[in-house]
């Protein structure tokens, strides 16, 4: 069974011997304290935290935290994904393995130029020095922590598109299609949920460091908000395109062999009718292939079920929720 390439976030862990919940951990709070030691050593904690101000200098932190969690529910998630599409492509596990490892390394090789490019953007579209006019440590502090965080996020979205490729060259290959039994490519489904739901959290979490409580009352807001579901929903079945394209393609396949099948069996019961013979056999036959008509017609082309669906209906609720959450906290606490 193949495993996935180790990430950047793989690599980083093994050097520092670390297992994911303590690397996350410590992270999390090393990111905490530094700003915190700052502000308190240059003696802006009355200013900062009486204005509000701790609300940017801790959105960075827990996006980039949200991000490294991510991470791991995406890589064990990732490992279901490939042993269900080994049950489907007809390879060898060495060649399979093979396969997996050539495509993943293309993330591999161009992670560095991905977090680069995050960063500059990070640079040149956020602004934290504008909190203080003057140089100092937090200043500094913001723009490093900004510039981390655009760099993940710039990773994120490159292996995201770049990690769309396995699937689609897996499926170039032949495969066995059960177009009755989509159990290999439920776990594409419940990634697809899965992606849906990190990019709507990480909207909750901007929100949740953020000021709605005028923003909630106007259009603009549930203007934004409702193209932000369209984009949910949108992520959620763009995921999952190149399998339903194969499983689209097979149950075409299969259903051209059933009407081709059920237009044999009503030329043979005419025929048998015609010349006066017993039809019993051939209208048996003829209702089998009705039958068999009807049951491809309902099969499934997209690997989710009704759980799915209302899985997905929760992910476009949690930025509203989080707005709502934040009013109440802003208003009574």
């Amino acid at each position: 069974m193949s495993t996935p390439v180790p990430s950047i976030f793989d690599r980083m862990r093994t050097k520092t011997g670390r297992s994911p919940s303590s690397f996350i951990t410590i992270s999390a709070v090393v990111l905490v304290l530094i700003p915190l030691i700052i502000v308190w050593l240059e003696g802006y904690w009355d200013e900062v935290f009486s204005q509000r101000s701790w609300r940017a200098i801790f959105l960075h932190p827990a996006i980039i935290v949200y991000i490294l969690i991510m991470e791991r529910v995406f890589k064990r998630m990732e490992v279901d994904v490939l042993r269900g599409l080994h049950e489907v492509v007809r390879l060898s596990d060495e060649k399979f393995n093979q396969l997996v490892y050539k495509t993943a390394m293309l993330i591999v090789r161009n992670e560095l130029p991905a977090l680069l490019v995050g960063a500059v953007i990070g640079l040149l579209f956020s602004s934290p020095w504008e909190l203080y006019q003057d140089f100092s440590w937090l200043v500094l502090y913001l723009t490093i922590i900004s510039c981390l965080m655009y760099a993940l996020l710039g990773w994120v979205v490159y292996s995201s598109i770049v990690g769309t490729r396995l699937p689609a060259e897996l499926y170039r290959h032949k495969l066995d299609i059960d177009i009755f039994d989509l159990k290999p490519f439920e776990p594409i489904g419940r990634q697809s949920l899965a992606v849906s739901l990190a990019f709507m959290g990480g909207i909750a979490i901007s929100l949740l460091f953020s000021d709605v409580s005028e923003g909630l009352f106007t259009v603009q807001f549930w203007l934004i908000y409702l193209v932000l579901i369209v984009v949910a929903v949108l992520v959620f079945f763009l995921n999952m395109i190149p399998t339903h394209r194969v499983l689209s393609a097979a149950k075409n396949e299969e259903m051209e062999a059933v009407k081709q099948n059920l237009i044999g069996a009503y030329r043979e019961l005419m025929n048998q009718g015609a010349s006066g013979a017993d039809t019993q056999a051939s209208a048996v036959e003829l209702n089998a292939w009705k039958i068999s008509q009807e049951m491809v017609e309902d099969s499934k082309t997209w690997p989710y079920n009704i759980e799915t669906l209302r899985n997905l209906l929760f992910t476009v609720l949690i930025p509203g929720t989080a707005a709502l959450v934040k009013l109440f906290i802003q208003i009574y606490f």
